[in-house]
């Protein structure tokens, strides 16, 4: 064996982690570079890993049984499959793994979150990514406990998927099973049923009749993988087997061609078409009562049947704001206002305010694509500081021609759950950028069209890590960041800020931030002053910008080598 070779089986024996493969690259970098020492190292990490794979098993068998079934699910994604927290947690709430007590008045999603950071701290899942108000965004389970709890779910028929350690997914005595996650391995029973005919209808229904969960990870290009999950559900539907489904969650899969008679899944809670680019709902759809999830982002559907408003249970509706999919007000006999995500949805001058959007005031996460009269973006406007409840907002002003235009808004300093924030259009009430919510951790403003500097006003937000400044958001020449500006900041982009001539950073300004680019600023002629002292930053990447300030930062004879020598990580860019 090779020295590459042995290597490569170390990387692999990390199992993703980015924790355990820095630990062994810094055991490495300490260790003679053989082929006897390198071994030693693997055998090392066999070791700890069998010593960690026994403590986590203990520890998880200890988990309440509540826990215990939320980790069961993680099981279902695959192994270095990274899961998206927003869909996990919406997947448990929807299988019904969510202990509420009585007379609570906390939403089922936060408890779920709840859950998902228990798991995390107990070291059952591992953290990918996190968001910039600290809440998970990707996680895995951990691999270590992932071909036990395969195992555990398959005797205990919650789950059938690939197990690396025993392909079979064999099940109950009974033969029934309750989820299925379809990963394209031949040795599953599943994939015979779902990309084949191996067996009729009646020997089916003895095999999926209780089924609650279908996942598909079917993610091979062109019509096949929609055309064989769609008869799969049709065959499912019309033979009356699947009609205890509560998640049908196709994210990824190329087209899926849903049966007309979806409507009939009366117990289906989630139906997730994310990434699918599907281009029409059944009309069906409407009459699924206990519907909770419709995610339709990233698809080409631009209309929604006419029977939306009919599934009273719904709480988080995505769809696709490139393909302006045009909002359609609830009727005034609707009682299904305890949306909590409204994401991508467009409105025009026909998109009714008064009894339509207004109604919606539970609203957590809100996405909008407009195009409106100024009468209409008042009124808006002031639904939207209405909003209590709200974490998340993204608007997106447009005109004819689908450029950027107007941004009417009025100061949002009342919604204090407000977490992160995305305007794109020209904000003609500066008061917007002065008087912002403190527990804001994200900003990004794009063509707003500032003149005066708003650094004064944004480097006294707390809680803000991430800054983007894109698109003409400011237009004036200098922006200044004044000594204990942006305590905790850790992300600075400056794009497209064609007047921009320069950024006085104030020794103290900026004391923690890690990550700095600034792009296609031509009038930027030199690094600005003080970045000799932002010290911790890692990583400077400068884009499009003049032959001028590209001289200015060449190690060998720059001018401004200086301010960003202490930089590790330092790109240049055309």
């Amino acid at each position: 064996m090779e020295l590459k070779e042995l290597g490569q089986d170390i990387v692999k024996k990390c199992m993703g982690s980015p924790r355990a493969i820095s630990a062994a690259a810094e055991i490495l970098s300490a260790t003679p570079a053989t082929l006897d020492h390198w071994s030693i190292v693997l055998k090392q990490i066999d070791k700890d890993q069998a010593s960690t794979s026994y403590t986590l098993s203990l520890v998880a068998d200890a988990l309440p049984s509540h826990l215990k079934l939320c980790l069961s699910y993680c099981a279902l994604f695959g192994k270095n499959y990274d899961i998206s927290a927003r869909r996990l947690i919406v997947l448990w709430v929807a299988e019904g793994l969510i202990e509420q007590q009585r007379g609570s008045k906390m939403a089922a999603e936060d408890i779920a979150e709840k859950y998902l950071k228990k798991l995390e701290n107990q070291g059952m899942i591992q953290v990918v990514k996190w968001k910039t108000n600290g809440k998970i965004k990707k996680c895995r389970m951990h691999p270590l406990l992932r071909d036990q709890w395969v195992s555990k779910g398959k005797r205990a028929s919650f789950v059938q998927v690939p197990d690396e350690a025993a392909c079979s997914c064999s099940s109950s005595s009974t033969g029934m099973i309750r989820r299925v996650a379809d990963h394209l391995d031949e040795q599953d029973d599943c994939f015979h049923h779902i990309h084949g005919s191996r067996r009729t209808n009646d020997s089916l229904r003895s095999y999926y009749e209780d089924l609650r969960s279908i996942l598909s990870f079917d993610f091979r290009e062109g019509p096949t993988p929609g055309e064989e999950i769609g008869n799969f559900l049709r065959r499912g539907i019309k033979g009356r087997f699947l009609l205890r489904l509560r998640i049908v969650d196709l994210e990824g899969v190329s087209l899926p061609k849903l049966p007309k008679g979806i409507g009939k899944l009366k117990e289906l809670r989630y139906l997730g078409l994310r990434g699918t680019y599907l281009e029409i709902l059944p009309s069906s759809i409407g009459y699924l009562p206990k519907l909770q999830t419709l995610d339709l982002k990233n698809t080409h559907i631009s209309t929604l049947p006419s029977t939306i408003w009919k599934m009273q249970r719904l709480r988080h509706l995505y769809l696709s704001d490139r393909y302006r999919c045009r909002f359609l007000a609830p009727p005034s006999a609707c009682s299904a206002i305890d949306l909590q995500t409204l994401w991508g949805a467009f409105l025009d001058e026909e998109s009714p305010m008064e009894g339509g959007l207004n109604r919606l005031i539970n609203l957590r996460k809100l996405g909008l694509v407009f195009r409106l009269t100024l009468s209409q973006q008042r009124s808006l406007a002031k639904w939207i500081t209405r909003l209590i409840h709200l974490e998340s907002l993204r608007l997106r002003s447009i005109d004819e021609s689908v450029q950027p235009s107007t941004l009417y808004l009025t100061p949002l300093s009342s919604l204090k759950n407000l977490s992160t924030i995305y305007l794109m259009g020209r904000l003609n009430n500066p008061l917007v950028v002065q008087k912002l919510p403190e527990n804001l951790t994200e900003i990004t403003l794009s063509m707003s069209g500032l003149l005066n500097d708003p650094m004064p006003y944004l480097e006294k937000l707390p809680n803000l890590r991430i800054l983007e400044l894109l698109a003409d958001s400011f237009i004036g020449k200098v922006m200044i960041c004044s000594d204990g500006g942006f305590p905790l900041l850790r992300v600075l982009k400056l794009w497209k800020l064609k007047d921009l001539e320069g950024l006085v950073v104030q020794k103290g300004a900026l004391p923690i931030v890690k990550d700095i680019e600034i792009r296609s600023c031509g009038n930027l002629q030199m690094i600005p002053n003080g970045f000799q002292h932002l010290l911790h930053c890692r990583e400077l990447k400068l884009t499009g910008m003049t032959e001028q300030l590209k001289r200015r930062v060449n190690k060998d004879y720059g001018q401004d080598w200086y301010k960003i020598a202490h930089i590790p990580s330092i790109s240049v860019e055309d």
